[in-house]
């Protein structure tokens, strides 16, 4: 019987082991995730502001060019 109770906590501590691991395996894949995600939006932000601009100097250049 007691061999029987030592193999259960073993066996109990590989599980725990073996779900800590699990843990922090998925705690990395969300932060490199998060990681991941963030630097696309930075750069869909860079393009958007790029657009912008440029559309915004194409207004300027057809007012200046009405306005004459």
């Amino acid at each position: 019987m007691k061999v029987h109770q030592k193999i259960q906590k073993l066996q109990e501590g590989q599980k725990a082991q073996v779900h800590a691991r699990g843990l922090r395996r998925s705690k990395h894949v969300v932060k490199y995730s998060c990681e991941t995600y963030a630097r696309e939006n930075d750069e869909e932000e860079e393009k958007e502001k790029e657009i912008l601009n440029s559309y915004q100097s194409t207004f300027i250049t057809l007012q200046l060019f009405l306005t004459q």
